[in-house]
């Protein structure tokens, strides 16, 4: 079994610069990562900071940048693969 595959970009045709300025609605609509989640993970950030970085600009409006929110979606990469099957770490 194989960890799941991060989300790229579901427009490999429109490169985008690694400096780009993302807002939530481009990440979703670019990662298909509902804005929701987007929102969760920000909310998140604060006590555990493995979620991707944000930006806040005073007025209140949240943008990413690319290239860091790419590196942090890497980060994010855990692999689900069992050590061992249940019935031995259970010890039957």
């Amino acid at each position: 079994m194989q960890a799941a595959e991060l989300p790229v970009s579901k427009h490999p045709e429109l490169p985008g610069r690694p400096d780009d300025r993302l807002t939530g609605k481009q990440v979703s609509a670019e990662f298909g990562i509902p804005e929701g989640t987007l929102g969760r993970w920000r909310y998140s950030r604060a006590y555990d900071g493995r979620f991707p970085r944000y930006h806040k600009l005073f007025t209140g409006k949240v943008f990413y940048i690319r290239s860091e929110f790419e590196e942090d979606l890497r980060n994010m990469e855990v692999d689900t693969t069992p050590l061992m099957p249940l019935r031995r770490r259970l010890g039957k």
